[in-house]
């Protein structure tokens, strides 16, 4: 990543397994109020596709917002992100109309023994499966830190 600045750390997140290159990355800016993550295509920092901001909220279950621009129109859109991110569960709405959901089994095998989560999603047809899976790790990390 060229902006270091700008960049606290970096992680590809998804990788063709055909040439290991890859397909998505997550960086988490620094020193920002609220958590923000920003998601590119590959592993520059030239094709922002996504950026996942938390939202402060003084009662009631914490929230992000996730800004990008849908590719087949251009229109720039926003999904409301809300759950009990602790428990690493929560919901993915567009327009209010949910599109996905996270689930996390608290205390699985994989977690008591090998310090690795579980998480399932649930995803609508005609959403971007990669994209879920990458707010999943933002919020992962949200959790984490």
């Amino acid at each position: 990543m060229s902006n270091a600045q700008d960049t606290l750390q970096a992680w590809p997140i998804l990788v063709d397994p055909a040439s290991g290159n890859p397909v998505l990355t997550i960086t988490q800016k620094p020193l920002s109020l609220h958590k923000e993550f920003r998601i590119f295509a590959g592993d520059s920092d030239s094709e922002q596709l996504v950026t996942v901001r938390g939202k402060f909220k003084l009662f009631g279950s914490p929230e992000m917002m996730v800004h990008f621009r849908n590719r087949s129109d251009g229109k720039e859109m926003e999904l409301h992100i809300k759950g009990e991110f602790f428990r690493r569960n929560a919901t993915i709405s567009c327009e209010g109309r949910t599109i996905a959901t996270i689930k996390n089994k608290i205390l699985n095998s994989g977690e008591l023994f090998f310090d690795q989560q579980t998480y399932f999603l649930t995803v609508a047809p005609r959403v971007d499966s990669a994209m879920i899976a990458a707010i999943c790790i933002c919020l992962d990390e949200r959790r984490e830190k």
